[in-house]
């Protein structure tokens, strides 16, 4: 992933699905169907949680069908949101 990531560079931002457990800043999506555990809790990498339910996270916990919302705290984060 890293190699990809230094061809597409000068970029403000890549978006990736998968790689759970590598290094990179990352948002868990999770679905209370799936009965996996949140990551989270034990992953620093994680900034935010998408989920379809009610979560205790150590981070923001953020509804998993708002993408406006996301993409809100994506560009947030990355202090991309413009001043108003």
């Amino acid at each position: 992933l890293e190699a990809l990531i230094a061809r597409l560079a000068p970029v403000d931002l890549v978006l990736v699905e998968g790689y759970k457990r590598a290094p990179h800043p990352k948002i868990e999506a999770y679905r209370a169907a799936a009965g996996h555990p949140l990551i989270a809790p034990e992953s620093a990498s994680i900034r935010a949680v998408a989920a379809d339910c009610e979560v205790k996270a150590p981070c923001p916990v953020l509804p998993l069908d708002d993408t406006g919302a996301i993409a809100d705290f994506i560009l947030a984060d990355l202090g991309l949101a413009e001043a108003s």
